[in-house]
């Protein structure tokens, strides 16, 4: 049995990632699933984008088949992956405030020069399961358009193709 409370939540959280739910098959059969295993609707969320993981990435999927995207930094990724506190609004980063402004000011560089070599086009941001909403809930302050996945959504057939690296300049200080 899957609450409303839950089903509203995940839905809500796929529509807000502009993630059609017109598969409402997988979305319920994911739920009903895992639902009396796990409460939380963001980690319920996560599991239902991995099964639609061809739904997800398909908007942002070049003709020839291939996905840019912009990485985090092994350091940072695990720096933020350990700052993921979760709460009843759902999970937020908890990181010292230098790393966050070091890290929004990468992201701002790294969008600025996206936007003009790729004519207003935006690079995927990929990253790990964990850090994916709350990193998505900080990003998008900085663009609304900004897409996060996380790796365990990339189907097996989508060529990635790297544009940046945010972290690694710094991955000997403190990121």
């Amino acid at each position: 049995m899957v609450s409303i409370s839950v089903l509203h939540r995940t839905l809500r959280a796929l529509l807000e990632d502009r993630i059609s739910i017109r598969d409402i098959g997988t979305v319920l059969e994911t739920l009903a699933e895992y639902a009396d295993k796990i409460q939380d609707a963001d980690l319920l969320t996560d599991l239902v984008r991995e099964r639609l993981g061809r739904t997800v990435t398909r908007p942002y999927i070049a003709e020839d088949g291939s996905l840019g995207v912009v990485t985090l930094a092994p350091e940072l990724e695990e720096k933020l992956r350990h700052g993921v506190q979760r709460n009843e609004g759902g999970a937020v980063l908890s990181v010292e405030p230098e790393v966050l402004q070091t890290m929004v000011q990468e992201f701002e560089g790294l969008l600025t020069r996206a936007k003009q070599e790729r004519s207003g086009g935006l690079p995927v941001v990929l990253s790990s399961q964990a850090v994916r909403a709350p990193l998505r809930r900080l990003l998008s302050r900085l663009d609304p358009r900004l897409v996060v996945i996380a790796h365990n959504e990339l189907p097996p057939d989508v060529q990635v193709v790297g544009h940046g690296v945010v972290g690694a300049v710094h991955a000997h200080q403190a990121i």
